[in-house]
């Protein structure tokens, strides 16, 4: 039953873009076309091998169990969502194609801590498209961070979860192509539960004139 009630709130989430578009007249078209797809990707089981993937098995080079805000895991964490969009066929926005990092926007909090955001965006077939902003922070607090204190094992799940569902619905779109008539944008935020500081940070400094969300 839980397993029936998470795909169906997964396909929910999926549909929801369409009427949010103001389009709700080709809700039929494109949900039918696409909800066969839909529901073979947003499965209990797809959304708990993403989940594993993400958190990795433990080994050495392969452990994002501990995403501390600004810390090593943290990054290396961004580094492997970067790749993963990648591999989906996401690609750098005009101004980062030459960077190492396409994907990534970093930034530095206090002078001192550095963390980064990771975005990537599905382009409608429109010209001027208006966006839609679906975000979760990827980072936690496993370990410390000034006076914030982790507890070591505590939050590899959080926010792993709602990563995995926006990498789902990410390779979905990559997959099936549907011609939607507007733009989604997946940003995943970084240092969030040290205060919001990466969705802080996007907003005021990152987000452009022209994501018109």
């Amino acid at each position: 039953m839980k397993k029936r009630l998470f795909s169906i709130g997964l396909l929910l989430l999926f549909a929801a873009l369409v009427p949010l578009s103001g389009i709700a007249s080709k809700t039929a078209a494109l949900g039918a076309e696409n909800a066969t797809a839909a529901t073979a990707l947003f499965t209990a089981e797809r959304m708990q091998s993403v989940l594993a993937e993400f958190i990795g098995d433990g080994s050495e080079g392969n452990d994002r169990a501990d995403r501390t805000s600004f810390r090593d895991g943290e990054r290396a964490a961004a580094a492997w969502l970067e790749q993963k969009l990648l591999s989906y066929g996401y690609t750098a926005e005009a101004g980062y194609e030459d960077s190492e990092t396409p994907l990534q926007r970093p930034f530095t909090y206090a002078g001192e801590y550095n963390s980064q955001n990771v975005t990537a965006v599905y382009r409608s077939s429109a010209e001027n498209a208006p966006q839609i902003l679906l975000t979760a922070n990827y980072d936690n607090l496993h370990g410390a961070i000034g006076n914030l204190r982790g507890v070591g094992g505590a939050g590899a799940l959080q926010n792993g979860t709602g990563v995995a569902i926006l990498l789902a619905l990410a390779e979905t779109l990559m997959t099936e192509r549907p011609q939607l008539p507007f733009d989604v944008r997946f940003v995943f935020f970084g240092a969030s539960e040290v205060g919001l500081i990466g969705s802080e940070f996007y907003v005021s400094e990152q987000m452009t004139t022209n994501e018109r969300v």
